[in-house]
């Protein structure tokens, strides 16, 4: 495709992908480095103009002055290798890196030969937008740490390549409060590998203030949960916000999200937890609360045989607050449930006691088959899960055998005391 030419330029401004590039560029007080190592012309000798760019992100940042609003563009298809001894120091505040790529041709940051290869954060205020991050080292620590105050990560990939990592992002810092207000908006987390990854993001040993995943898509396997707040290192959340997207991980017996050092976690509507979990939560909050009125939904795949046992099996626990259970979305796969008599959704624990509020006969629960609250043959209402009650599952007269079943709940978070416990 040859190279669109506009001699006249853009008087008014131009929006790219949403993004009002050159209205920006026109008006920032800041200077602008271009970064392309694409052709014969880059060099880091370079003045970092369009015709004349930058070869590595570095120098560019190496050139930029901190809060002047600098802005470094990165051509489509650029790519860097990140290496233990070539790494990228992001140490200027007030900057924004920024991919000019669309989908895989956006820039990409390959990281290989050590498991120490890393992109630091080191300065406040720095938008970082539109990369591919692909780990290509076995054993890869983490792609992006150090202090990430008010950093806003935005429509990135962060993915393994050739060979599987640890985790994606280590929300650590040097200190309490050094990665407050970082945020990922629009962000996609995917592994491949089973049993290998810890963690998409994880918070370490400090305290960290509202930090914020919005609209963001995780599919993989994390052997802790895609988002991890550590029992061993201590650091608190503080109004964590979770809004949007979907958290699935494929790994055996892990959450969706877990954190154990939590104040006034947020997941809010519009959020999808999937995990394969069979006897433990979904989603396991410390001292969380949640948004009232907001909706989440809770998907668990339970797998094994028997899978659906008639002592019960937890779908979801722990949670501080309480929920409306508004639906029920109970699926089988293509080989369904045969056994049992039964099978039952029901809340309990030792303070308000048990409630059936889904109940379906296993003979309509043959291959392929989706039943609601609203189709239940049996009983099908709206319940309250109260604080720390639990949601279970079992058969009756017999263990239910056969394929794989997923069950969707869908909730609206209410405050304690509120309603009743039937809704």
């Amino acid at each position: 495709m040859p190279i669109s030419h506009y001699p006249s330029g853009f008087p008014h401004g131009i929006t790219i992908k949403g993004f009002p590039l050159f209205t920006v560029l026109q008006t920032t007080r800041g200077k602008v480095f271009y970064v392309d190592n694409n052709g014969c012309l880059s060099s880091d000798n370079n003045e970092g103009t369009d015709k004349y760019p930058l070869k590595t992100i570095q120098e560019a940042v190496g050139r930029c002055v901190n809060d002047r609003g600098d802005v470094i563009l990165v051509a489509a298809n650029h790519k860097e290798v990140i290496t233990h001894t070539n790494t990228i120091n992001i140490d200027k505040s007030g900057i924004s890196i920024i991919g000019l790529g669309v989908q895989d041709a956006r820039p990409m940051l390959s990281y290989e030969t050590s498991d120490d290869a890393v992109l630091s954060v080191l300065a406040e205020n720095v938008y970082f937008g539109d990369f591919i991050l692909e780990g290509n080292i076995s054993g890869l620590k983490t792609m992006i740490t150090g202090d990430l105050l008010n950093l806003l990560a935005e429509n990135c990939t962060f993915r393994e390549g050739s060979a599987p990592g640890i985790k994606f992002v280590n929300i650590e810092g040097s200190a309490d409060n050094k990665c407050d207000g970082v945020k990922f908006v629009h962000c996609e987390f995917l592994n491949k590998t089973p049993s290998v990854y810890e963690s998409a993001a994880e918070f370490r040993t400090y305290d960290v203030v509202k930090p914020e995943f919005i609209d963001c898509n995780v599919f993989g396997y994390f052997t802790w949960a895609p988002l991890y707040n550590s029992l061993n290192f201590g650091g608190d959340i503080y109004d964590l916000l979770v809004d949007g997207g979907s958290w699935h991980n494929l790994e055996q017996y892990a959450h969706a999200i877990r954190t154990h050092h939590d104040q006034n976690g947020l997941i809010t509507k519009n959020t999808n937890l999937r995990a394969n979990r069979v006897g433990q939560p979904i989603l396991t909050f410390n001292t969380g609360r949640f948004d009232n009125g907001d909706m989440m939904v809770f998907t668990s795949d339970l797998k094994g045989a028997p899978q659906i046992l008639v002592t019960g099996t937890n779908i979801t626990r722990d949670i501080t607050g309480e929920f409306v259970i508004e639906d029920v979305i109970f699926e089988t796969d293509a080989t369904g449930l045969a056994t049992a008599t039964n099978i039952q959704l029901y809340r309990s624990n030792v303070v308000y006691g048990s409630e059936v509020f889904f109940e379906e006969a296993v003979s309509n629960l043959g291959p392929n088959s989706t039943v609601t609250l609203k189709t239940a043959s049996i009983i099908g209402h709206k319940t309250v899960l109260q604080h720390d009650q639990a949601v279970r599952m079992r058969a009756t007269v017999a263990n239910a055998t056969g394929g794989t079943v997923k069950v969707t709940l869908i909730l609206r978070t209410v405050t304690d005391g509120s309603v009743n416990q039937q809704d």
